[in-house]
């Protein structure tokens, strides 16, 4: 049960909804169908074509793909220091190296997740859905 106070209002730091709200019928569909459409190959050409962007310097791109490989960024804190703080120089070299290391950590974890499957086999054929 969840704890209210004495005027009924939730106490800090409990949810009047613990376990969230249930998906819509209408986004369980389109998970559904956006998986059964998406393959893998097209997942991947469309991540080698962020990438290319990425490199050429899009910012959109480079959000994009920090996002799916780092994750956003859960809270915003303001720092402060008296330290001095240095900007590093790369070289387009070093920054490859980088930009690919990050990318094999993502395919690994890719791999892992998916289990080297394109599809899952219980994934739904939607073909036919009106």
């Amino acid at each position: 049960m969840v704890e209210r106070d004495k005027s009924g209002r939730f106490v800090a730091g409990q949810s009047g909804n613990p376990n969230g709200r249930l998906p819509k019928k209408r986004e369980e569909r389109f998970l559904e169908i956006t998986l059964a459409t998406v393959t893998f190959k097209d997942w991947a050409e469309i991540v080698e074509k962020a990438v290319e962007k990425a490199k050429r310097g899009d910012p959109i791109a480079r959000k994009w793909l920090s996002d799916y490989i780092i994750g956003p960024p859960t809270q915003k804190a303001e720092i402060t220091s008296t330290m001095e703080i240095t900007q590093v120089e790369l070289t387009d070299d070093e920054r490859a190296t980088r930009i690919e290391a990050l990318l094999d950590k993502a395919r690994d974890r890719r791999d892992r997740q998916a289990g080297d499957v394109e599809r899952p086999a219980d994934t739904p054929d939607l073909s036919e859905a009106a």
